[in-house]
């Protein structure tokens, strides 16, 4: 694992590794005075790098969220995926309907229902009524931020398995 940031761009620190960035873990935070640098800043960056698979890094601009690959996890994750994302796959197969379509875009849109309509091409009380009958269906609050994000990165984990 290396950390550092100083003043270099992103792709200057990762060309200063050359051959040998295949066998570390890399963690650039964002730039600070080293008037600031902490021991917390340090043990952040640590604990963001150790989850990274040699060979990879993460800088401030990143998007991927390597901690969902712990096992613990990942284990937590696929039991909500099981019964939720899942339940709806099985219940959209046997009625034709879009139920985990429905949740998903829902999720991705930050649960704002006037944008998932809009994507799903549907009428917003009809996204509305969905999303209403997949927590009956699930018996799950998505008002309750806890179980949203969990479900949203069931989804983002389901989708990256997917892709792979």
């Amino acid at each position: 694992t290396v950390l550092f940031r100083g003043d270099a761009e992103l792709k200057e620190i990762l060309d200063m590794f050359g051959g040998s960035l295949r066998r570390l873990r890399v963690a650039i935070g964002k730039r600070i005075h080293s008037t600031e640098l902490s021991s917390e800043h340090v043990e952040e960056l640590v604990a963001r790098a150790r989850p990274l698979p040699l060979g990879d890094y993460l800088s401030p601009r990143s998007q991927t969220m390597p901690w969902l690959n712990s096992e613990a996890v990942r284990a937590a994750l696929a039991s909500r995926r099981r019964e939720t994302i899942n339940v709806l796959r099985t219940i959209d197969a046997e009625r034709n309907t879009e139920l985990a379509r429905t949740l998903s875009v829902y999720l991705r849109k930050g649960g704002q229902l006037k944008q998932t309509a809009e994507a799903l091409n549907i009428h917003r009380h009809t996204a509305r009524n969905r999303i209403a009958h997949i927590e009956q269906l699930c018996e799950i609050d998505l008002s309750e931020p806890t179980v949203f994000a969990e479900l949203l990165f069931a989804i983002v984990q389901d989708s990256e398995t997917a892709s792979n």
